[in-house]
């Protein structure tokens, strides 16, 4: 599977702007709308779907305990939130990983957002609303940041030597 950096940005109209940056390198496949685009491949190269698999009854694929894998996020922002809801939006954000990402926060990854607000937005929206308008809003930047940095990574070559 393959795995990136990628970005995405809203501004709500007449108020903050939400951005997210992710490095992505998750174990559950990436969704764009209805269909994979990386993830575990079956033996003729096509997706495995490993939710509609486990659904099924076949076992998840065995996850090394010293597993690699995970998918970071910041969410930044312009509104203005103090710790605990900026915390929230984190938490909210996670919902973006959910659309993108299935199966996500497994035990083999290390699923973590984090958001920073700059308090710099004058538009007043504050308090329950902020957190609701820009974690909503993150949610959906992060799961279109997922979905770009997947589409914008660099397949791994690997380069043979040759036997003299």
């Amino acid at each position: 599977m393959k795995g990136g950096v990628g970005t995405a940005s809203w501004q709500i109209p007449g108020g903050p702007i939400v951005a997210a940056i992710v490095v992505v390198n998750a174990l559950g496949d990436i969704w764009d709308d209805d269909h994979i685009i990386a993830g575990a491949l079956e033996p003729d190269g096509k997706f495995v779907n490993q939710t509609r698999a486990i659904l099924e009854g076949i076992p998840p694929m065995p996850i090394s305990t010293r597993s690699r894998s995970t998918t970071i996020a910041v969410i930044a922002t312009t509104a203005k939130l103090d710790k605990a809801e900026a915390g929230r939006v984190a938490t909210l954000a996670h919902d973006g990983m959910a659309r993108a990402i299935s199966p996500v926060h497994i035990q083999g990854d290390g699923d973590t957002v984090f958001c920073i607000a700059t308090g710099t937005d004058t538009s007043g929206l504050i308090g329950n609303a902020a957190v609701t308008a820009v974690g909503t809003v993150a949610a959906v930047v992060l799961g279109q940041a997922i979905v770009r940095g997947v589409k914008a990574a660099q397949a791994e070559i690997k380069h043979q030597q040759s036997k003299k």
